[in-house]
């Protein structure tokens, strides 16, 4: 029987970008190392829309929340972030934990 997956998908605020997640990325990749019959961790970061690798993807102004949500979203669904790997979808068994830190307001 497959173990399920567990992902947890860091988002940078405003002004950041995927890379403020780095050391707890790391940390987190190390203590992932689970013994035989834990679920599976997958840990990714994003860039939002204009921000480090995504720069080119600046949103037109004035800016408003939804390209940032839509950025989030695919991520989650698997078009570009964590969910990738985890067979998201029907019954997988697989689930996602979003984080993240102010993006103002």
């Amino acid at each position: 029987m497959a173990h399920p997956k567990m992902g947890v998908l860091f988002c940078h605020a405003a002004g950041f970008c995927a890379e403020v997640w780095r050391p707890v990325l790391d940390e987190l990749s190390a203590l992932a190392r689970q013994p035989r019959g834990a679920a599976e961790l997958v840990i990714s970061a994003i860039d939002l829309p204009g921000h480090g690798e995504a720069a080119s993807e600046a949103p037109p102004l004035p800016l408003t929340p939804e390209p940032f949500c839509e950025a989030v979203l695919r991520a989650a669904c698997g078009a570009s972030g964590a969910s990738n790997a985890l067979g998201a979808g029907g019954g997988s068994g697989a689930s996602l934990v979003g984080v993240g830190h102010s993006i103002g307001g």
